[in-house]
C-alpha cells in the first residue's frame, strides 16, 4: 500500500480516502446508540441478524424476495433509546450494500423526512421530500441517513 520512497498505491489512495469517511460517520454515530442491526435479501453467512420486519422505521422498496441470492441490505438503526419498543426511537440508519461486486440502487422508506450524512463535507443534506429516498450504493458501500426532524 505504501512505500516510504514511493507514492501510496491505488490501494493506499482508496484506504486513505475512506478512513476519512468512516472517522465523519463514526463521528456522527458515536453519540448515538445501536438499537438494533438487520438485513435483507440473502441471509448472511453465519445467520446472527434477523431479517428486516416490515414496521420497522425504515423499509426498503421494492422488498426484496424471500429466497434471493441477491445479498442485499445490512440495516443498522440507531438512537438515543437503550432498546427498540417503537419506531419513534429510530432516528438514525446506517444502510450498507452487502453486494461487493455489484452498485445497488433501492428507494429507502422512512417514518418522515430524510436527510443524508456527507462524510466529505460534514454536513447534512436533504434526501427526500416525503417518506421516501432513492438510493444508489456503491458495491459494499454504506449511506447514514436521519429522519430531519431528529435534529
Amino acid at each position: 500500500m505504501a512505500d516510504a520512497e514511493a507514492p501510496l498505491t491505488p490501494l493506499g489512495e482508496a484506504l486513505r480516502e475512506n478512513h476519512t469517511e468512516f472517522i465523519a460517520v463514526a463521528e456522527q454515530l458515536q453519540p448515538l446508540t445501536s438499537l438494533a442491526v438487520y438485513h435483507s435479501g440473502q441471509k448472511p453467512a453465519g445467520g446472527f441478524v434477523d431479517e428486516l420486519p416490515a414496521d420497522t422505521a425504515f423499509t426498503v422498496d421494492p422488498p426484496f424476495t424471500v429466497g434471493t441470492r441477491r445479498k442485499g441490505l445490512l440495516w443498522g438503526f440507531f438512537g438515543s433509546a437503550d432498546e427498540v419498543s417503537s419506531t419513534d426511537e429510530v432516528t438514525h440508519l446506517l444502510v450498507v450494500n452487502l453486494e461487493h461486486d455489484k452498485e445497488i440502487t433501492r428507494t429507502i422508506v422512512g417514518t418522515g423526512s430524510m436527510e443524508e450524512f456527507d462524510p466529505q463535507a460534514g454536513d447534512w443534506r436533504p434526501v427526500s421530500d416525503g417518506s421516501r429516498a432513492e438510493l444508489t450504493l456503491v458495491a459494499g458501500g454504506g449511506r447514514l441517513l436521519r429522519l430531519r426532524d431528529s435534529r
